[in-house]
């Protein structure tokens, strides 16, 4: 949600209306459909999920708020291919991006994100798109080479979807930055809560997959500096741990926002810890994800790979950052990855 934010917001800043897609991918919706009752032969398992439905409910309605009070969407609902066509009429270029839009384990090989119901190549880009993963199975090698060659222009969002594109269609490309590193801090606090969500100085957890090593160097850094400790993004309950649930995008920022320190296994979690000159450490997930690559790009970027938690610890737990430096390779980072966008934008192809 929030880069669909970010792209749409620096592309009407750079003197263009935009519109999103409402496309509904069907693998996609599929994973937040409620589970069927007979599903549950266990009464105390119904139960949990009733709970966590609640929950799930609630994050819901505040993602659909913030979609409808800052980003701007098509009026209609697409459901399939054949049903988009007809914005090829309406449009004068399409830009997919940014995130795992290509990760067909996401989409399960859907298509419309490479543009399959686009007509005209000339008006097909990418920006900061990924792969999720470093190496493309043999089985969709050939589709994907059909359609990523017939973009006008790609960008990615790491080194190794670079890779990828080389290997499919011997070209280079360039890797650009996530487009939520495209909009300042102060951009940002224009879409947080304004609500004080935690009162006392924390340290933020914020995981996509649980670990006890994330806890436990969460522990030894409030042990330290007297924080309390925040987590969003895991039902697990752990002693001396506030759990906040009811959490959407807005919500999302003012945690970290306000956050002393920020824990996280998230590519997200990352940049924007990076972006708000937040003091974070993050974990990389599990080898057989085949997740980290996107990891290792963005901390190799700026010269962050001390700030990695290893077996519960870090080398760099008595370190701070040098976000001198950092925001020096930001503002590179930054103009460069904008004049790719406003190429594509301004151009007349």
């Amino acid at each position: 949600m929030l880069q669909t934010y970010a792209l749409q917001k620096i592309i009407e800043n750079l003197g263009h209306e935009n519109i999103i897609i409402d496309y509904k991918c069907k693998a996609i919706s599929d994973k937040y459909k409620p589970v069927q009752f007979y599903k549950f032969r266990n009464p105390i398992a119904y139960v949990k999920y009733l709970i966590n439905y609640r929950k799930s409910i609630n994050r819901i309605k505040l993602f659909n708020e913030f979609l409808s009070t800052h980003i701007k969407i098509t009026e209609k609902a697409y459901l399939t291919k054949d049903s988009m066509i007809e914005l090829n009429s309406i449009f004068d270029k399409f830009i997919c991006g940014s995130d795992q839009i290509w990760n067909y384990n996401i989409t399960n090989n859907d298509y419309a994100y490479l543009f399959d119901f686009v007509s005209d190549n000339r008006k097909k880009y990418s920006y900061a798109a990924s792969f999720g993963f470093s190496r493309i199975n043999s089985e969709s090698i050939v589709a994907y080479k059909k359609l990523l060659s017939g973009f006008n222009k790609i960008s990615v969002r790491e080194s190794n979807a670079q890779n990828i594109i080389k290997d499919l269609l011997a070209q280079d490309c360039p890797v650009v930055l996530d487009p939520t590193l495209l909009l300042d801090k102060q951009d940002w606090y224009k879409a947080a809560s304004k609500n004080v969500i935690f009162k006392k100085k924390y340290i933020l957890i914020y995981i996509l997959i649980d670990t006890d090593s994330v806890f436990d160097f969460a522990y030894k850094l409030s042990k330290m500096h007297n924080y309390e400790i925040v987590c969003i993004g895991t039902s697990r309950k752990k002693p001396n741990v506030t759990f906040i649930d009811n959490v959407g995008p807005s919500e999302w920022l003012n945690l970290f926002l306000h956050a002393e320190f920020i824990i996280t296994n998230s590519f997200h979690g990352t940049i924007f810890s990076i972006n708000f000159n937040k003091e974070f450490f993050v974990e990389m997930l599990p080898d057989q994800i085949d997740a980290n690559s996107r990891f290792e790009s963005v901390l190799n970027i700026f010269n962050l790979n001390t700030r990695r938690i290893t077996n519960g610890d870090s080398s760099s737990i008595n370190k701070k950052i040098d976000f001198e430096s950092v925001n020096n390779i930001l503002a590179k980072e930054r103009e460069k990855s904008l004049n790719f966008l406003k190429n594509i934008v301004d151009s007349n192809e």
